[in-house]
Parts: structure tokens; sequence; C-alpha cells
């Protein structure tokens, strides 16, 4: 079952949660992939000790990550120089949901990895 660990409300790591999410379909031009390893950002720690400065803090509840390594699933309308089943790293914009098991990427924000690039 697709999930994503959400931060409910701000404070220490303990509000993280763990939460069922339906698997997001990408738009023209978007990439899913199925995220096989994510990172833990600065950004990341600071939205959820809820330390954004006044009006850039993300809605709660949110999904953190902004970087991730997966396999592409399904491309968007109009994605060239992927296909389905590549290996990619990418970087996303705040909300990208890099702590769930899925992320929707814009094409130009994904790479392909090398084959000897572990996850």
């Amino acid at each position: 079952m697709p999930f994503a660990v959400e931060i409910t409300q701000t404070g220490k790591p303990d509000v993280l949660r763990e939460t069922d999410k339906a698997t997001p379909t990408p738009d023209a031009g978007e990439i899913l992939i199925r995220n096989k390893a994510g990172a833990v950002n600065f950004i990341d720690t600071i939205i959820r000790r809820g330390e954004m400065p006044e009006g850039m803090m993300p809605d709660l509840p949110h999904t953190p990550g902004v970087e991730g390594a997966g396999l592409v699933e399904v491309l968007g309308e109009g994605v060239e120089g992927f296909s389905v089943g590549d290996r990619v790293a990418w970087m996303g914009p705040i909300g990208a949901g890099g702590y769930g098991t899925h992320s929707v990427i814009a094409a130009p924000y994904v790479t392909r990895l090398a084959e000897t690039v572990d996850f």
C-alpha cells in the first residue's frame, strides 16, 4: 500500500506519522517515481519544527522530502527521454513528498542513474 510519512503538527521528530496514501497521477510533463531512497534536508527539519519564515510554512499535514531516487512508474503526456523502469534521481520543490513511496516530479528535475549507482 502506498504511504507517506507526514508532519501533522510541528515539533520534534516524534510528530512524524506514517499515513496511507493513494498513488498520485502525473500531469503532462511530469513523472511518477516509486521512491527507493530519500534524503533528510535542513528544510525538512525547519518545516517539522515550525520554524519557516512567516508566509512560507506549508499547510499541514505535509509530506517532507525534496530529493530522492527510485524507479519511473508512469510518464505524463509529452515526457521524452525516459522509460518506465528507468532508475532515476530527482530534486523537487517543497511538497515533492520524498518521505513517501511515490513522488510526482516535473521531468526537467529528473535524471537517469547509472546501473552502477546503488539506491
